[in-house]
């Protein structure tokens, strides 16, 4: 039955509960204790019927209750006790449907605001599928042509050595474009992956994998000696590929960004500040070029770099895959920077191991 067809049985059964009620107090003698029954039957009118019927059954009762006192004849009780009584009786009942009204509209409108929230929480979900599907689509659009132009740049290195200077720098150019668009793609990917794949979480040991990125990463920057120092057994529960994933991107950019320091020097760690919520705060830190603090808020966006790309290569996006990265695992990522002087990434994993078996302890 639908609420709008159950409202006149709710309010006729509300009328037979009054008419009980006062029958139940006049042959009680007017028994304050009857009073929690008025008490109940104005809650649930005002509750189930807004403020309007609250107060109908409000005068109702007192009526009827002042009728009652009038009627038992009570030498004890004094007619300016009971003129008394009826006002208290008032006052009380008055609380209740004010107190009962305004409670019912703030659940109504919580009720609303969670629709809302719901509904735009979908929306959201929706939006970020589409965008997701959209992205993936024309990172996969324009993959084919440029492996064709790439193709085509192999055909024409073959002939290299007939090409004039003009034209062999022409075609480098190409190729290094062409091998930055592929390394765009990637990380497009990459970053759309992250956001669509579910998380296998494992309690991992962030020392020794630190140290295995570090080594990898050397021989991308092998004309350089770095100093680097990782704390050893740290360990958090995540996701092992993407964690690895975070410390491949967090390194290598304190690698590139330090490779023009006289001693560039690397830590990766975890401090001693534990974040209100219970999060340990995780860190990479550096002594390279640093940037202006005030731009920290941009750096984690896609494609927004502080420095040339000609100084310092790449795509852009390592840092937003960091983010997407931390936000998959409830956590928070932010930086401390000053020119010239390095720059500390830190970051939270907000995921606890659960207190079955189904979270395996891994390197």
């Amino acid at each position: 039955m639908k609420y709008g067809q159950s409202k006149p049985f709710l309010l006729g059964g509300s009328f037979i509960f009054l008419f009980l009620t006062a029958l139940l107090d006049y042959f009680t003698g007017n028994d304050f204790r009857v009073f929690v029954l008025y008490y109940l039957l104005i809650y649930f009118t005002t509750i189930h019927f807004g403020k309007t019927w609250g107060f109908v059954f409000l005068v109702i009762t007192i009526i009827t209750g002042f009728s009652i006192s009038i009627l038992l004849h009570n030498p004890l009780i004094s007619p300016s006790a009971k003129y008394w009584n009826a006002s208290i009786r008032l006052i009380i009942l008055a609380i209740i449907v004010e107190v009962t009204s305004r409670r019912k509209t703030t659940l109504e409108r919580e009720k609303n605001l969670r629709l809302q929230l719901e509904k735009q929480s979908q929306e959201l979900f929706s939006t970020n599928r589409d965008l997701r599907n959209l992205t993936y689509s024309i990172v996969h659009d324009i993959k084919n042509p440029v492996t064709i132009i790439s193709a085509f740049c192999d055909i024409l290195k073959e002939a290299e050595p007939k090409l004039n200077t003009e034209q062999k720098d022409a075609l480098s150019r190409i190729i290094f474009q062409t091998q930055r668009i592929f390394e765009i793609i990637n990380d497009l990917l990459r970053l759309t992956r992250i956001g669509t794949q579910g998380l296998n979480l494992s309690i991992v040991n962030l020392s020794e994998i630190a140290a295995s990125v570090s080594e990898e990463l050397k021989f991308v920057y092998s004309n350089t000696r770095y100093e680097i120092s990782i704390q050893p057994q740290m360990y958090a529960t995540c996701d092992v590929g993407l964690i690895r994933l975070l410390l491949t991107n967090l390194i290598g950019n304190a690698m590139k960004f330090t490779i023009k320091s006289e001693s560039p020097k690397i830590w990766i760690g975890v401090t001693e500040r534990i974040e209100k919520s219970g999060e340990k705060v995780y860190f990479v830190k550096d002594n390279g070029i640093g940037f202006d603090q005030k731009k920290s808020q941009s750096i984690f966006e896609p494609f927004v770099r502080l420095h040339s790309p000609k100084d310092f290569p790449g795509t852009g996006i390592g840092l937003a895959i960091v983010r997407r990265i931390i936000e998959k695992h409830n956590g928070k990522t932010w930086t401390s920077s000053e020119p010239g002087k390095g720059t500390t990434v830190y970051y939270t994993l907000n995921l606890k191991p659960d207190l079955d078996d189904s979270v395996t302890r891994s390197a």
